[in-house]
């Protein structure tokens, strides 16, 4: 919700001391998880704005929405909630590539060169990005849109691009490609950046 303050830059904090002065006097509908029928019903019951619903009486939105919805939209207005919010950048737990061919493919050759350069492609961003490659997963769509997909633990973190083609390889090998193939994809999953594993 904060983001949509803080634009440009799409950063603001909303504190215990700013909840009610920033959120008060807008509409219910600007809390996370309060959708147009909750809305609606909250409308017909005179609670229009975040300060209203925050002041509504507990058994009348427990006895309206039931226990779990009536506490958990009165939290919200109150500016609670169950989650922590953390500044922290996210650090993606994977990279991925996936491609769906303008015609289907039969041949085997091919196949596998379209996993090997999803396996490159994929590998290297994630060289890029300084991290090791953990598990690596290879999808396969049919043309009967059948998918599956395999994913296989490395013995050790790497950023080995044998090793990794090779691991790509021999998952598409233990898929029965007997039926054209309309999609590929590899996905890389990655250590933490701390190094755990």
């Amino acid at each position: 919700m904060a983001t949509g303050f803080g634009k440009p830059a799409g950063i603001y904090a909303l504190t215990e001391d700013n909840w009610m002065a920033v959120m008060g006097d807008r509409e219910v509908d600007a809390l996370w998880g309060v959708g147009p029928k909750t809305a609606k019903k909250l409308a017909g019951m005179g609670i229009t704005t975040v300060a209203d619903l925050a002041s509504t009486d507990v058994q009348l939105l427990t006895s309206t929405f039931g226990p779990t919805t009536g506490l958990w939209i009165l939290l919200l207005a109150k500016g609670g909630g169950d989650t922590d919010v953390s500044a922290q950048p996210w650090v993606p737990r994977s990279r991925s590539h996936v491609i769906t061919f303008p015609r289907d493919l039969i041949d085997r050759t091919e196949i596998d060169s379209a996993v090997v350069e999803l396996a490159h492609k994929t590998l290297h961003e994630v060289v890029g990005q300084a991290r090791v490659v953990t598990r690596v997963a290879v999808t396969v769509r049919t043309k009967t849109f059948f998918t599956r997909t395999k994913i296989r633990k490395l013995p050790s973190v790497s950023t080995n691009a044998e090793t990794i083609t090779t691991t790509a390889l021999d998952l598409l090998g233990q898929f029965e490609l007997d039926r054209p193939i309309r999609l590929l994809g590899v996905r890389l999953e990655l250590a933490p950046p701390d190094g755990g594993y």
